[in-house]
C-alpha cells in the first residue's frame, strides 16, 4: 500500500495512525518533497476514475492565489499539480491497482476493508 502523504496534515496523520493500528504495511510518499510527475498524476487520475479537478484542493493557498477562477484544460491542471503539488488533495491511498482520496477518514477505513477481501 502506498500513501501520498503530507506530515503537516491532520487527515494524513489520522490515516497513518489508522494504518498502523491495523498493522498494515505501507509506503509513505511525502509528495511535497517527492513531487509526482505529470505521468504519475495521469495514472492516478485514471485509477481514481476522476478528472483533474477532482484531485485539486480548492481551499489550498496556492490554488487560491494562482488558479482560482481560471478555466484550464485537463492537461493544464495536471501540469499545475505537478508544478504545485500542494494543490493535490491528500491523503491518497493506492493499493493493487485501486486508489482512494482518504478524506474523510471513513473512505480510508472502507478502502482498507475492501482491500482485505
Amino acid at each position: 500500500m502506498k500513501v501520498w502523504f503530507n506530515p503537516a496534515c491532520t487527515t494524513c496523520q489520522n490515516t497513518e495512525n489508522y494504518l498502523n493500528e491495523c498493522k498494515i504495511d505501507f509506503e509513505k510518499r511525502e509528495y511535497l518533497q517527492d513531487n509526482p510527475s505529470e505521468k504519475e498524476i495521469r495514472e492516478l487520475l485514471k485509477i481514481l476514475g476522476i478528472i483533474p479537478m477532482g484531485l485539486i484542493r480548492t481551499k489550498d493557498k496556492v490554488f487560491k492565489e494562482k488558479f482560482y477562477g481560471k478555466q484550464m484544460s485537463n492537461d493544464e491542471w495536471i501540469k499545475a499539480m505537478a508544478e504545485n503539488p500542494s494543490i493535490i488533495e491528500r491523503p491518497v491511498i493506492i493499493h493493487n491497482g485501486k486508489a482512494v482520496i482518504g478524506r474523510p477518514i471513513e473512505k480510508v477505513i472502507e478502502f482498507v476493508k475492501q482491500s482485505k477481501k
